[in-house]
């Protein structure tokens, strides 16, 4: 839909009074914003084991991302936008971006449902998914 790249990462709760989720994993597409837009982007080892590579590329601060999950049945996709506050190195993970989002306790109750690998795109697209969903015959759950 977004003729971007997607991340997938594990997104998880950080302080959710505020709203405030993080998503982190390895591989960061350099193409994430377009092929019109690369991102600088720098290569390292795997979790500092000196072998495989990682990448890392830092997104603008309120930046607008999509973030998405098929449901384990295949009948539903749960999706909401988010706005990028702070791109970071991880321990972990590579890749670290905290996010802000709207329902954080929803979303919450949802990561039970549905786990928690997303992926995530740049921009908005949850009228396009809404779109594919129906022309699927699949439920969006779409969270604002």
């Amino acid at each position: 839909i977004s003729e971007k790249p997607a991340f997938m990462g594990n997104l998880y709760s950080i302080d959710p009074e505020k709203g405030i989720f993080r998503l982190t994993h390895d591989i960061f597409p350099p193409k994430f914003c377009g092929k019109e837009k690369p991102l600088k982007y720098s290569l390292y080892d795997f979790h500092n084991h000196k072998y495989g590579v990682t990448t890392y590329a830092e997104l603008e601060s309120g930046t607008i991302v999509t973030l998405a999950r098929m449901h384990f049945s295949f009948d539903k996709i749960l999706a909401f936008k988010a706005k990028v506050l702070k791109t970071y190195q991880g321990i972990a993970c590579r890749e670290t971006l905290d996010l802000k989002v709207e329902n954080p306790f929803l979303i919450e109750k949802f990561l039970i449902e549905y786990g928690h690998h997303f992926a995530m795109v740049h921009g908005d697209y949850l009228s396009d998914l809404q779109h594919l969903t129906r022309l699927f015959k699949i439920a969006l759950e779409e969270l604002h």
